[in-house]
């Protein structure tokens, strides 16, 4: 008899046991009751959710390697090990698509603050902010900083270099990238406010396509940060077109998301429509109870693109408060140069 789980219990259970199954390309079919097979890992009982948004139902799955083999009446059959799920939910591992943990992973590589939640993907390199390219102006501040605060050694400049150290490493999960426009931006010209030069700029599209080939799923922009909050709207659809050669994605922080949100979120609109980058709009929000009343509005425009063609999706936190560092509430003007340069000022 198939079995059913209300919501409410859905949630309750879930949040006590996940089981990551990485399902592309496996093709997961009810198969019904299996017998005289071997499996490496048998989930007895337990309520599936398998992804495709019907309801859960009660099953067996066997797991042989990296893949699901069956899902149904496992008969008969001894797994190498058995997990028994009764009462429990089993589903995907799920995706945190705004993540910042990058080097995180390098000082704990198991990642029990996402694992524990069921994340088994993480999307990182967001808000324009990617370990790599590092630039040369502050490759010694932040090799001395790493050491200090996490007993790292900075062994890498590049994207190859970085994902060599997570391959080292060995990680928990799964890590997917986007390049940051701060870092390339910083490593193209420093931490200048100023338009770029020519050369700087193709300087900077050739990154942006160099670090997309390696293994970057597109770009980011954190527009409320330093060095990446100096580049225009133009300079931003230059790197997107390359990222959109690609089919890269371009997720944005914006360039404000309280008193400008409407203005800020225009731009980013801009960008996808003139650019046809797929837009990802960063922590979607409206910062402050007096802008709270522009939901409304943001929304039509939002639909609004949408109907005219425009790939754009959001992702946004359940909560009202934020979290950034506290230079955030410095000038821009404040922001140009060193850290040393920074504090001197």
């Amino acid at each position: 008899m198939k079995k059913t789980i209300t919501r409410r219990n859905f949630l309750k259970k879930s949040s006590k046991f996940v089981a990551a199954a990485g399902l592309g390309g496996c093709g997961i079919l009810l198969k019904g009751c299996a017998l005289k097979k071997d499996f490496d890992l048998i989930i007895r009982g337990g309520f599936i959710l398998d992804g495709s948004g019907g309801e859960a139902f009660e099953a067996d799955i066997g797991i042989s390697g990296d893949y699901i083999k069956e899902i149904g009446q496992i008969l008969s059959v001894r797994g190498k090990s058995v997990i028994e799920a009764k009462d429990f939910v089993v589903c995907p591992g799920f995706i945190d698509a705004h993540d910042h943990t990058d080097v995180g992973l390098l000082v704990n590589p198991k990642a029990e603050s996402s694992i524990r939640q069921g994340i088994t993907t993480l999307v990182s390199g967001n808000c324009g902010s990617s370990p790599f390219p590092v630039a040369e102006e502050i490759y010694e501040e932040s090799k001395e900083n790493l050491k200090e605060l996490f007993q790292l050694d900075l062994t890498w400049r590049d994207i190859k270099g970085f994902f060599s150290r997570l391959e080292e490493k060995g990680i928990a999960l799964n890590y997917s990238t986007l390049v940051g426009q701060g870092a390339i931006r910083g490593a193209a010209m420093g931490f200048n406010d100023r338009p770029p030069s020519q050369e700087e700029l193709e300087k900077m599209k050739k990154m942006v396509a160099e670090n997309i080939e390696h293994g970057a799923v597109g770009l980011s922009t954190g527009l409320e940060y330093a060095p990446g909050s100096y580049a225009k709207a133009d300079e931003i659809i230059e790197l997107c077109r390359v990222a959109a050669q690609y089919g890269g994605v371009y997720a944005t922080h914006m360039r404000d998301e309280g008193d400008k949100l409407i203005e800020s979120l225009d731009e980013s609109i801009e960008v996808a429509r003139k650019t046809g980058v797929s837009l990802q709009i960063s922590h979607y929000k409206i910062a402050y109870p007096r802008n709270w009343h522009k939901i409304d509005a943001a929304l039509a425009k939002i639909e609004e693109a949408k109907n005219n063609g425009i790939s754009i999706f959001c992702d946004r936190y359940p909560y009202i408060a934020g979290s950034t560092g506290l230079s955030f509430y410095f000038p821009l003007w404040a922001k140009q140069g060193t850290t040393d340069e920074f504090l001197a000022k």
